[in-house]
């Protein structure tokens, strides 16, 4: 259950989670433009799909320091469920930090 909690917790991303002080804050601005985030389990398979808003600058998204912990939560509750993580931004596969 703790594992749930604190996935659920990183993946709030979206523009709700976003304070009016954050709209100004590189990279946590970008959350504004997160519309949805839709999650698909399977039994091999956990699928996330950030929808965003064109208007999402991706480059300021990817170096803002909590996505990296985002991906990370993906990751570990990926492997802790024995599943393959697949991520998408709007319909493009996600993967900024695979190298």
């Amino acid at each position: 259950m703790t594992l749930v909690l604190i996935f659920s917790d990183k993946l709030d991303i979206k523009h709700t989670r976003v304070a009016k002080a954050g709209r100004n804050v590189p990279g946590m601005r970008q959350l504004c433009f997160v519309n949805d985030i839709q999650i698909i389990l399977d039994s091999s398979t956990l699928t996330i799909r950030f929808l965003c808003d064109k208007s999402l600058d991706q480059l300021e998204l990817e170096e803002f320091y909590f996505t990296k912990k985002v991906f990370r939560a993906i990751s570990s509750f990926s492997k802790k469920l024995k599943l393959t993580p697949v991520v998408y931004l709007n319909d493009h596969s996600w993967q900024p930090y695979s190298n």
